[in-house]
């Protein structure tokens, strides 16, 4: 199984709330969008956490990639999580980037909204 993660952050907003309905915002136009399979709000010790996973099924392969969000508010920084997974399919599970292309378009949909990847 293989893995992408991308790391973004940006400064607080008030809009962490609407996150997943921006993101699926950005997938309106495009066929064969990434579902959102599920979504938590929860506060840890004080710090907003945002939980989302999306998952993608691919003709191509017969096979599903998912992606896991994860979104902190300090306060004053938003920090974002994106980690992808599968998409592999057959004897050698073979996958075609998949995972990290949903990681990419998840990244791109949050750069959208002010986040920027952080190196390292």
């Amino acid at each position: 199984m293989s893995c992408t993660a991308i790391k973004m952050n940006r400064p607080s907003r008030q809009d962490f709330r609407e996150l997943p309905v921006n993101i699926l915002a950005s997938f309106e136009e495009k066929p064969f969008a990434p579902e959102l399979v599920y979504q938590e709000l929860s506060d840890v010790n004080g710090v907003p956490v945002f939980l989302m996973i999306f998952e993608k099924f691919y003709l191509r392969n017969s096979s599903a990639t998912a992606a896991t969000v994860q979104i902190l508010d300090s306060g004053t920084e938003q920090t974002a999580t994106i980690i992808g997974v599968g998409g592999g399919s057959g004897i050698l599970n073979t996958n075609h980037g998949s995972h990290a292309d949903l990681t990419a378009a998840l990244a791109d949909a949050l750069a959208k909204y002010g986040f920027a990847k952080v190196e390292g």
